[in-house]
């Protein structure tokens, strides 16, 4: 999945349904044991690098990057994404295990991101990432 994959996926979704566009932003990944659970983190914070990598980085993480933590919304990410056209090739990470060390430093595994869903009920668009169901 690329950062422009994200934005046509917003954009779908925005003509599906205008209330998509006040939906808070997350990522989600399976359980380990596959049976169609899945655990939800909101997004804080993005950021890319010089590999040509972006990242969805989880609530309680910002911090540690030294990055401004946000309350996104799908519009707001969207917005935002739209004004970063440089990225738009990039490819998409969650940060999706992070440890902090005693010292400050700051470890992560970067998992592949792979779809867009979202859940009306719970007011939320994800980004899934890791496994599928069927790997």
């Amino acid at each position: 999945m690329k950062v422009h994959d994200i934005l046509e996926d917003l954009k779908r979704a925005f003509e599906m349904n205008e209330e998509f566009k006040s939906f808070s932003v997350g990522f989600a990944e399976y359980t380990e044991d596959k049976d169609g659970t899945i655990y939800l983190k909101d997004v804080e914070a993005i950021d890319w690098d010089e590999d040509e990598e972006f990242f969805l980085i989880p609530s309680g993480i910002a911090k540690h990057y030294e990055l401004q933590a946000k309350s996104y919304t799908a519009i707001v990410l969207y917005e935002e994404l739209v004004s970063l056209p440089d990225i738009h090739k990039f490819d998409v990470f969650a940060r999706s295990k992070t440890k902090v060390a005693k010292d400050g430093s700051v470890a992560s595994i970067n998992s592949p991101t792979w779809a867009t869903n979202y859940l009306t009920n719970d007011k939320i668009i994800y980004f899934q990432h890791g496994d599928s169901l069927d790997s």
